[in-house]
């Protein structure tokens, strides 16, 4: 509905779930160029879907070094001094048809 009542919206970057029934409300609209969509994850979803381009960029992070460099983290911060620690850069890859091998 908002693809709809807003035909001049260029991008859009989904950060949770639902991208089959995205990229199907995508491809039935009737304007004269579909927006650039973005969203997380390679998975038996979003892995079609970016072949067929269907969803132009796909953000991936690995979910077990993330969970293990925030339980690092956690683990480390003093009772008192939360401030004293930085936090790592998280490295992700940004796929697209061209990149997804």
């Amino acid at each position: 509905k908002l693809l709809q009542a807003k035909p001049h919206i260029v991008g859009v970057y989904n950060v949770a779930g639902g991208n089959r029934g995205l990229a199907q409300a995508l491809a039935e609209l009737q304007h004269a160029y579909r927006p650039v969509y973005v969203t997380h994850e390679l998975n038996r979803v979003t892995e079609p879907l970016l072949r067929t381009q269907q969803i132009d960029y796909l953000i991936v992070q690995d979910l077990d070094e993330m969970v293990r460099r925030a339980t690092q983290f956690l683990c480390e911060i003093p009772g008192d001094d939360r401030g004293s620690h930085a936090l790592e850069h998280m490295p992700f890859r940004l796929l697209t048809q061209f990149n997804i091998g």
